[in-house]
């Protein structure tokens, strides 16, 4: 009796390992997939961009976003290594010019929702000492409060991403996000600020998670 209870508790554990296993393969292959609909995004974006066709994966994000987050759970996840690359992501769900954007950094250092002000595509950033960098221009913020990589800003401190969700790191600047504002000349465009914005009634408060590039 005690011989076959052994054999019975013995193959629960392995059914459960098999399981865990499958899980964690499941994770990786959804997150393969969100990183590969950003890139299919970006590509499109681009091609279509001169007759500002927009094409939206929101509901795919979303899916994949709400299995991951189920599934991710019980899985351990190393933090971000200093220095390492990414890009970020915009999060606010309701707002179909900034959910699920990727940030872009336009000719004037400012920072963007959409490929705007001559940026050449979506940016790649890293982390050093707690500050935010882009090209090897540090973030700072201008006199708005806006969001900018300038040779002539001042250093911002205060940036981690050491809180690790499901689908990346979360981002954050001495414990806040950032909020979003449609810009002047076009209202589907939305700028990067810290603080209470442009004083636009449009404005919206986002998270931002960094994935790695």
């Amino acid at each position: 009796m005690v011989s076959s209870c052994n054999s019975y508790l013995k193959a629960g554990n392995s059914l459960q390992n098999d399981k865990h296993v499958e899980k964690e393969f499941i994770v990786y292959i959804l997150i393969g997939i969100l990183a590969f609909l950003i890139y299919l995004k970006n590509i499109f974006t681009l091609a279509f961009s001169k007759t500002k066709m927009k094409l939206s994966f929101s509901s795919v994000f979303l899916a994949l976003l709400g299995a991951t987050s189920t599934l991710a759970s019980p899985i351990s996840k190393q933090a971000m290594s200093p220095e390492q690359s990414f890009g970020i992501l915009s999060i606010h769900s309701g707002n179909a010019n900034v959910h699920l954007h990727e940030f872009y950094v336009g000719q004037s250092g400012h920072v963007y929702l959409s490929q705007y002000d001559n940026a050449e595509g979506y940016g790649k950033f890293s982390l050093k000492d707690s500050q935010l960098l882009h090209n090897n221009e540090t973030a700072s913020l201008d006199k708005d409060g806006a969001l900018v990589f300038q040779s002539s800003g001042s250093p911002l401190s205060g940036f981690d991403a050491n809180k690790v969700i499901s689908i990346g790191y979360e981002l954050q600047l001495n414990g806040t996000s950032p909020v979003a504002c449609p810009v002047a000349s076009d209202k589907q465009v939305y700028q990067v600020y810290y603080g209470n914005g442009n004083g636009s009634s449009d404005c919206v408060g986002i998270d931002t998670v960094a994935l790695n590039a």
